[in-house]
């Protein structure tokens, strides 16, 4: 299950992620936001996501911002 949130209608809820159709699935408005967990998510992006977490640095939380 996904989360939506519509900015032309307003609606939030949750819905079945088709990640071929990127429209409300109230209004069918192209104006919406989904928020998919790691398990629906396909595998090509999940391997982009952790080849770019790879060569990350780790962040200096140490030093402060001048």
């Amino acid at each position: 299950m996904a989360t939506f949130r519509c900015r032309t209608c307003h609606q939030e809820d949750a819905a079945v992620y088709d990640a071929s159709r990127h429209a409300c699935p109230r209004c069918g408005s192209r104006e919406v936001q989904f928020a998919i967990g790691i398990d629906e998510m396909p595998d090509p992006l999940i391997d982009a996501i952790l080849e770019l977490a790879d060569g990350a640095e780790p962040l200096d939380r140490d030093r402060e911002e001048d």
